[in-house]
């Protein structure tokens, strides 16, 4: 089956207490929208922004973990869809033996440990058959500028974050959240 390597596109909350996380094709018009929860979305989020953070979150902990017993993780794989439930492993090797190791993952911590690892992220093509849209068929609203509306989805993660860490009363970590969230408001205007 071939692979196709895809990007994050951009990170959305919904009207659920959940998000969206939307995949695109590294060379195509399509689009993989992917339903996450919020500790997975900030989790994203704050990796993709380099919000350093005072300890390791559990993603951190894993990478660290996997990295002290000499195993990378080469790739992620979106391997199947099933009634809206997405299915990635992780395609990881140990680096004295060579070995490939295969581990079953739900792909919110795929894509979350694939940004920390930085290595590339794939699915199949019958997963884009089932579940992708294509943006080249949609009507693009004149006043919808993409580039801001992914500023908008970042500082509202960041928003949630920073409410969290001021309720954890973590104010050092609050105080970087404000200036990266004011940072993305001026490159608004």
């Amino acid at each position: 089956m071939k692979k196709i390597e895809l990007e994050i596109a951009a990170i959305a909350p919904t009207n659920t207490p959940q998000y969206v996380i939307v995949m695109k094709e590294k060379e195509g018009w399509k689009r993989l929208p992917i339903v996450i929860g919020t500790t997975e979305a900030h989790a994203i989020a704050i990796e993709l922004e380099n919000v350093t953070r005072p300890r390791p979150l559990t993603h951190d902990l894993f990478v660290n973990t996997l990295s002290a017993f000499g195993i990378l993780i080469n790739e992620i794989v979106i391997t199947k869809v099933e009634e809206g439930v997405f299915f990635s492993e992780l395609v990881c090797e140990q680096t004295a033996t060579g070995t490939v190791i295969r581990i079953d993952s739900r792909t919110s911590d795929a894509i979350a440990l694939a940004i920390r690892f930085r290595c590339k992220i794939f699915t199949y093509e019958d997963v884009m058959t089932q579940a992708a849209f294509s943006v080249k068929d949609i009507k693009k609203d004149s006043n919808l500028q993409p580039k801001n509306e992914h500023i908008k989805n970042k500082i509202d993660i960041l928003n949630n974050k920073l409410k969290d860490a001021i309720e954890k009363e973590d104010y050092e970590l609050a105080s970087r959240l404000r200036d990266q969230i004011a940072k993305l408001k001026n490159e608004l205007e």
